[in-house]
């Protein structure tokens, strides 16, 4: 039987969590939420064995081999390493932290401690998406990418939602929550990273704090591909009509094909010379869909657990990836000029300096 998980966090992106790996037949150990009766609420809800009552009761049980953090974005870097200085495997929602400082941090931790660190980047998992990346090379020579991501969910949120509070957050909105899947699902269907940005972005609702924020709402973003294509992405999260819009297209010099999140039973492919059409992928059409995704998701880190090398696996590097290009994106947008994304990221593939990771006490593997 799978090792165990521990859930830190009982809202909605938790219940996803909890319905994947009751699907997979993974144990869930126990819940920790934000309060010992909310954590006692969310395990009665998720069908865990147990509460905890905080973060060191959950990372004490030995029955606990991964931790799945599900909380706002400002409590992941602590959490996740607290997570892997007691020796659990962590899978976490995406972004990974607030900042690429504390990113690279987490993974080096990841890396000396030689534990998986895996972000949830689940649209990789999608029927549509794995098509298009195995369709990607009969295109040929890149030459167009169009993507955008829109949601409407901002104009109603009241001022007690934790995106609209830095210090919960972070500074971009955005970016963080859109533009870390949009790049990430780029640069994996292609295969190209993104080599330079130009953006422009507009803040719509205020923060509910005076602390500075990108004023990131709207989000327009030109941008060149390594391998020489160029291309253009779109954000906003007060989008009318748009409660999950995710689309995709990518033009080669010998076809193109895209994709629509609205729809995901098909793709759409055209080729020189023929009529387009619309192709069928294994899905469901539904909200079934984001459950698959997740699952097989967490499969992928069972198998990275357990000692398996799984290539498409998103892990905590590639999250660092996706902060250079929003930090990229900011400064742009700031200095309103085209911008260079760094031709490597900080650590990567960087054997460590220091001594490696002592675990606590105790601590197995």
């Amino acid at each position: 039987m799978p090792g165990g998980v521990g859930l830190v966090g009982a809202g909605r992106i938790a219940q996803l969590h909890a319905a994947a790996l009751r699907e997979l037949g993974v144990p869930l150990v126990g819940v920790v939420a934000s309060t010992p009766a909310r954590s006692a609420e969310g395990a009665h809800l998720l069908g865990a064995d147990r509460a905890f009552d905080d973060l060191d009761a959950l990372l004490n049980e030995p029955r606990v081999e991964a931790v799945h953090i599900a909380t706002p974005s400002g409590k992941h870097h602590e959490q996740a390493e607290r997570a892997l200085r007691a020796g659990k495997h962590v899978v976490c929602e995406k972004p990974l932290t607030t900042s690429a400082a504390d990113s690279a941090r987490l993974v080096r931790l990841a890396h000396d401690t030689g534990l998986v660190g895996a972000v949830a980047y689940t649209y990789r998992f999608h029927p549509g998406v794995r098509d298009l990346r195995e369709r990607a090379a009969a295109l040929g020579r890149l030459l167009l990418v169009r993507a955008s991501y829109l949601q409407a969910w901002l104009l109603d949120a009241g001022t007690e939602e934790w995106r609209l509070d830095p210090a919960q957050n972070g500074a971009s909105r955005a970016l963080a929550d859109l533009g870390s899947h949009a790049v990430d699902l780029i640069e994996f269907v292609t295969g190209n990273r993104v080599h330079a940005v130009s953006a422009t972005m507009r803040e719509f609702v205020p923060t509910s704090t005076v602390i500075p924020t990108a004023g990131d709402d709207i989000v327009v973003i030109a941008f060149e591909l390594e391998g020489g294509g160029i291309g253009s992405l779109q954000l906003s999260q007060v989008a009318i009509g748009h409660s999950n819009s995710l689309t995709l297209e990518v033009n080669g010099e010998r076809g193109a094909m895209a994709m629509d999140l609205r729809d995901t039973t098909r793709i759409w492919w055209a080729t020189r010379g023929d009529e387009p059409s619309h192709l069928p992928v294994g899905a469901y059409g539904t909200d079934e869909d984001y459950v698959a995704a997740y699952m097989s998701f967490l499969e992928a880190t069972q198998r990275a657990m357990a000692g398996e090398s799984v290539a498409d696996l998103p892990t905590f590097q590639d999250c660092l990836r996706t902060h250079a290009v929003r930090d990229t994106i900011l400064r742009s947008a700031s200095e309103r000029a085209w911008a260079a994304v760094p031709a490597h990221d900080e650590h990567e593939a960087v054997p460590s300096t220091e001594p490696r990771v002592e675990l606590a006490a105790g601590v197995r593997k």
